[in-house]
């Protein structure tokens, strides 16, 4: 799950800490991936040598995110709706199911979501190279090279579909780079 952080109400970090903190992983993995899927819990998959145990991300925490969305002025109308916008996503790999679930779980938020399921290449088109969305679902492979995963989100590289920029995420891909010790090269990935 991926916004644009170029446009609002995305480019508040705030924001999207509190969408993802209404992400129920483990009922998606139950439900989308029926038990099959492994709940990631980093940047780097656990078998990788760059994984980091102590690494964390937003747990579900509806009242924490609801609470985030108010301070951020996303408030309910009269209608009971807090926020609405789209979701692509390409019909692969569970991509579709779970953009369902997110629309049907994240009514009760008074979040409306609208599904836009399309193939790959049309997928491909809109979101990977116009960057025309509001929310996508998407993937990419993760390699033995952590580096690999720098495209998606060092600013300006050809994958970062979501428009993320940090300039210390940046500086650390990069001081990555300049060494071969792994040791150190965990540190900077971690």
């Amino acid at each position: 799950l991926g916004f644009d952080n170029d446009v609002a109400p995305w480019n508040d970090v705030n924001v999207r800490r509190a969408m993802f903190m209404l992400v129920p992983q483990e009922e998606i993995v139950k439900r989308v991936y029926f038990g099959w899927a492994k709940l990631a819990t980093g940047t780097y998959l656990s078998n990788s040598w760059a994984f980091n145990p102590d690494a964390t991300q937003p747990t579900y925490d509806p009242q924490a995110a609801l609470k985030l969305l108010d301070e951020a002025g996303i408030v309910p109308d009269a209608n009971g709706v807090r926020l609405r916008f789209t979701i692509d996503d390409s019909i692969n790999f569970g991509m579709r199911e779970m953009s369902q679930f997110l629309q049907e779980h994240w009514k009760q938020f008074g979040i409306e979501v609208t599904v836009n399921s399309i193939e790959w290449g049309a997928f491909t088109d809109k979101v990977l190279i116009r960057g025309d969305f509001d929310a996508c679902i998407a993937g990419g492979l993760h390699g033995p090279e952590p580096d690999m995963f720098s495209t998606f989100m060092e600013t300006g590289k050809f994958r970062n579909t979501y428009n993320y920029s940090n300039p210390r995420v940046d500086e650390l891909f990069e001081l990555a780079r300049q060494t071969a010790d792994r040791g150190t090269r965990k540190e900077y990935y971690g």
